[in-house]
């Protein structure tokens, strides 16, 4: 399977702020409450921007972000229960989480720059098809 440049950046972003978003969602609770809660701040009769202020649309869109980030730490969970022991977990750990280069990950795993990059297709391909089957991944 080919995944395109631009899915494939959006997966790889997720992995790469896997940590940052999960801390995010880990108070998700108080955060939707405040969202649900919160008043727009009182105007002061002075135009800021050119669009019309909607805080229902803002409040509804704070909320959906937060459920497509709830769904896609949802599929990195999956895929690193599924890649556990493999080396693949490992690999993704290096890659998304620590920053390593494709170099310092082939001489501490042992392993050919070549199967690095199949590893990143595998891991790629995995969560590609775990967010069409959460419909936040559309595949043509």
């Amino acid at each position: 399977m080919v995944i395109d440049r631009k899915t494939t950046k959006r997966i790889e972003y997720y992995l790469r702020n896997y940590q940052a978003i999960k801390m995010d969602l880990e108070n998700i609770r108080e955060v939707r409450d405040d969202v649900i809660l919160s008043s727009p701040p009182p105007a002061d009769g002075l135009p800021h921007g050119t669009s019309v202020g909607n805080p229902t649309e803002s409040k509804a869109m704070s909320l959906a972000k937060m459920e497509e980030n709830r769904k896609w730490i949802d599929i990195i969970d999956d895929t690193l229960l599924k890649f556990k022991g493999t080396g693949k977990d490992t690999f993704i750990e290096m890659k998304y989480f620590n920053g390593y280069s494709v170099q310092m990950i082939s001489d501490r795993l042992y392993i050919d720059r070549a199967t690095v990059f199949n590893w990143r297709e595998d891991v790629l391909n995995y969560i590609c098809f775990l967010g069409a089957a959460k419909k936040i991944i559309s595949v043509s």
